[in-house]
C-alpha cells in the first residue's frame, strides 16, 4: 500500500502551491450557529450573504447503518460535541451526514431516538460553524430491501416512493434551519437520464428481503418537489448518474426545474482522474450551474491524484470563478486508507498522505 506521507520537502511544496492557488479567495472563518446565513444560488454560484460561497468539508458517516451493519444502529458513537469540534479544528465549513430511509421511517432498528440523533448531529455541526449536509444514502425499496442481516450496503440504484415520504418529513423538520443543506440521493446509477429525472422505469434493488426485488424508480424531480412542497427553501443538491459522477445530462436537457439547486458529483480518483473526462462530465456543467462534489478521495492514502483533483475543483477548465465546493470521504475508521479515511485517531490527527493534505488545504481555504 502506497503511503505518500506529506512531510518535509513534499509538505513545503504543497504549502507553496496551495498558497499560490488559493490566496485570491478564501472561505469565511467558522461562525456561530446563529450566524450561519442561508444559502441560495444565482447563475452558477452558491450565494451566502450576497457573495459567492463555497463550502469545504468532510463526510461524517455511519448513521445510515442498521442492526447488522458493522457498529449497528445509531452509528459508531462519534457524533459528540468533541467529535464535531475536532472536525471544525481542521477549518471545515461543512459536514455531510449520510442517513437511512429505513431508520428514519422506523422500519428497522426500533430506534425511537434516530431523528433526535440527527437533530443533535446538525446542532453540533452548526454550533461549530459548519453547514450540515443531510444525504439520503441508503434506501429500502418501500421496506422490501432493508439491508440488515448479512448485507453490507443499502445503496440502491434509484429512489423509491418512500423516498418522497422521507424528504417531505426531513424538509418539514429542517425548513427553518439555514445551516442545513439537502442532498437528495447518494449515487443514482444504471438508468436513463429520462428515468433519472422523471422516474417511472423499473430497476432492481442491490439488496432484498430475502432476494433482490424489482421496483419502480422515483425521479429526482419528484424528490425535489417533495422538499419544496413543505415550504423549505434550503439549498438542495442533485446527484448525477454513474454513481453520481456524471453531470453531463444537465447540458443535454435534463436539468431540474426549480430554485436553489446545485448539481452534485462524486469523484474517486482511481476511476476518474483524466482531465478531459472531468471536463466533459463535471467542469463544463460548472460553467452553467452551481456544482458540488460531496464525495472524493483516494483509497491508498496517496496524494499524487488527490492534489491535482483539488486544484481542478478550485478552477475547473482553468476558470477560478467556477470553483466547486467539496466534502471528502471520510472522517471515519481511523487509520484505514481503504475507507478512505482522513484521520489517524478520533482526536483528529491527520492520517499521513491524503489526510494531511486535506487538513492543510482546509486551513489555506479558511485563510
Amino acid at each position: 500500500m502506497q503511503t505518500d506521507a506529506v512531510g518535509g520537502p513534499c509538505r513545503r511544496a504543497i504549502r507553496r502551491a496551495a498558497a499560490a492557488l488559493l490566496m485570491t479567495t478564501a472561505a469565511a472563518p467558522a461562525t456561530a450557529a446563529a450566524a450561519l446565513p442561508p444559502l441560495t444560488t444565482s447563475g452558477n454560484h452558491i450565494i451566502r450573504a450576497g457573495q459567492p460561497f463555497n463550502f469545504y468539508g468532510v463526510n461524517r458517516d455511519t448513521l445510515e447503518w442498521g442492526d447488522h451493519n458493522w457498529g449497528g444502529c445509531g452509528g459508531d458513537g462519534h457524533f459528540t460535541s468533541t467529535d464535531f469540534a475536532n472536525i471544525a479544528a481542521w477549518r471545515a465549513t461543512a459536514v455531510r451526514i449520510p442517513l437511512s430511509q429505513a431508520d428514519w421511517l422506523g422500519r428497522r432498528c426500533a430506534n425511537a431516538n434516530y431523528k433526535s440523533m440527527v437533530d443533535q448531529a446538525i446542532s453540533q455541526a452548526n454550533q461549530n460553524g459548519m453547514y450540515a449536509i443531510l444525504d439520503l444514502h441508503w434506501t429500502d425499496v418501500n421496506g422490501q430491501a432493508p439491508c440488515d442481516s448479512g448485507c453490507v450496503s443499502g445503496q440502491q440504484p434509484m429512489p423509491d416512493s418512500s423516498s418522497v415520504t422521507f424528504w417531505k418529513q426531513v424538509a418539514a423538520r429542517y425548513a427553518n434551519s439555514p445551516g442545513v443543506i439537502f442532498d437528495l440521493y447518494n449515487e443514482p446509477h444504471d438508468v436513463s437520464w429520462s428515468c433519472w429525472r422523471n422516474g417511472g422505469c423499473t430497476t432492481t434493488s442491490s439488496t432484498g428481503n430475502p432476494l433482490p426485488v424489482q421496483y419502480r424508480a422515483t425521479g429526482m424531480q419528484a424528490l425535489y418537489n417533495a422538499v419544496r412542497s413543505t415550504g423549505a427553501t434550503n439549498l438542495t443538491l442533485i446527484p448525477g448518474l454513474d454513481w453520481a459522477y456524471d453531470l453531463s445530462g444537465m447540458l443535454g436537457g435534463y436539468a431540474l426545474k426549480g430554485t436553489n439547486i446545485a448539481y452534485d458529483t462524486h469523484i474517486y480518483v482511481q476511476w476518474h482522474s483524466i482531465q478531459s473526462d472531468l471536463d466533459a462530465h463535471v467542469g463544463q456543467v460548472a460553467q452553467r450551474y452551481p456544482v458540488t462534489a460531496t464525495e472524493l478521495g483516494s483509497t491508498d492514502c496517496s496524494t499524487n491524484l488527490t492534489w491535482p483533483l483539488l486544484q481542478y475543483l478550485y478552477a475547473p477548465l482553468g476558470i477560478a470563478s467556477d470553483r466547486i465546493s467539496w466534502a471528502v470521504w471520510s472522517w471515519n475508521d481511523p487509520g484505514s486508507c481503504s475507507q478512505p479515511s482522513l484521520i489517524a485517531d478520533w482526536n483528529g490527527t491527520p492520517l499521513a498522505g491524503q489526510g494531511q493534505l486535506i487538513h492543510d488545504v482546509l486551513g489555506y481555504l479558511a485563510g
